[in-house]
């Protein structure tokens, strides 16, 4: 469990920074700055939301990939949304929505990997499988 949360995260940060760089022409060296800095902002609610999760939905067995993307977009979008709200901000609200939104998006697709990495098919089948 600790590698989902070690991996999950930084690929959400990855995910984000390669939709930055796409459209802008970034150096490697602008790219990979950017990884570190959304890294630098997407563990701490990883973990502090996170862990909570884990608890509050860790005894629900049916349907765990969707549990899983939907808990990493919730936990990814919310400081981006506490953050417009209670921050201030100078962008619209559909820009704004924009930013929750892909934020969302990201996060879904680290709860995914998290599944993969925490209780995906190959762990079902490792548990399966007999005992020699």
């Amino acid at each position: 469990m600790l590698l989902g949360f070690a991996v999950a995260p930084g690929a959400a940060a990855l995910m984000m920074a390669v939709d930055e760089a796409l459209p802008r022409n970034m150096t490697p060296g602008q790219f990979w700055r950017s990884v570190q800095l959304v890294a630098v902002f997407a563990y701490p609610p990883a973990l502090l939301l996170g862990f909570p999760a884990v608890v509050a939905f860790g005894h629900i067995k049916a349907n765990r990939p969707a549990l899983c993307g939907i808990a990493g977009a919730g936990i990814a979008a919310a400081p981006w949304l506490l953050l417009f709200l209670f921050g201030g901000s100078n962008t619209g609200w559909m820009e704004t929505g924009m930013i929750v939104v892909r934020a969302a998006a990201y996060g879904f697709g680290a709860g995914m990997i998290f599944w993969l990495i925490v209780d995906g098919p190959w762990r079902r089948r490792q548990a399966a499988a007999p005992a020699p």
